[in-house]
């Protein structure tokens, strides 16, 4: 059965030939893992850049308008840059490894939910027979 399923995995991704079966499984997860990460950030940014320049628009306000030049894209950039170098504040009386660990729980819940979902008629990461339930 692992052979089976790592033969046609090869199939789909030919520089996986000749590997043992194990590894072409773990590869063929880690490309499909890749490329669902990848389109979440991209459809992530694509849709925060639309939802601010409707927001700047209806508020008059200026930032994501004009920053950067054409239509204010380094304005995304700014804030991203703004939010990475904040410092991490864990308060006193909080349990540090939950508090750390908290926004990795979040992402993998979201993250599990692209899972199921097919992204062409051969590429889905698991094929759930209760994919619709499991999202």
């Amino acid at each position: 059965m692992v052979d089976e399923l790592a033969n046609a995995l090869a199939g789909g991704f030919p520089f996986l030939a000749g590997l043992p079966s194990w590894l072409v499984l773990i590869a063929a997860n880690v490309i499909v893992a890749v490329a669902v990460i990848l389109f979440i950030t991209v459809y992530a940014l694509g849709v925060i850049w639309a939802e601010r320049k409707v927001s700047a628009h209806c508020q008059d306000r200026l930032g994501p308008m004009v920053v950067g030049g054409w239509h204010g894209w380094a304005q995304s950039i700014a804030d991203a840059m703004k939010l990475l170098m904040k410092e991490d504040i864990v308060p006193a009386l909080a349990d540090k490894k939950l508090f750390v660990l908290a926004p990795v729980i979040v992402f993998s819940s979201g993250f599990a939910a692209f899972a199921a979902l097919p992204f062409a008629g051969n590429l889905v990461a698991s094929d759930l027979d209760i994919g619709l339930l499991y999202i």
